[in-house]
């Protein structure tokens, strides 16, 4: 399942490409995919138990509105959230 808002949230809200103009579940069928199925939120359960009652392999593509909550956008660098995230996977 993919869930997809078109947005970058943590860093300020940017619009990704799949919000732009990259369509997601063609990317799912261009690699191989044969069972794509694009669903708003307020649908995804009736999809997913669709997809579990088809017994095929599924990729679901969940369209939702962006709007998380307000945070303040990340200023720690990125090499310092890397080495902290590596530090703490190899603990």
């Amino acid at each position: 399942m993919i869930i997809d808002n078109g947005s970058y949230g943590s860093t300020g809200d940017q619009p990704t490409y799949a919000g732009k103009k990259t369509k997601l579940e063609n990317v799912a069928e261009a690699c191989g995919c044969e069972n794509v199925v694009v669903c708003q939120d307020v649908d995804t359960g009736k999809t997913l138990q669709a997809a579990i009652d088809s017994k095929q392999m599924t990729v679901i593509v969940v369209k939702c509105d962006s709007g998380n909550i307000k945070l303040p956008v990340i200023t720690m660098d990125p090499v310092v959230i890397r080495d902290r995230f590596m530090k703490a996977v190899t603990s």
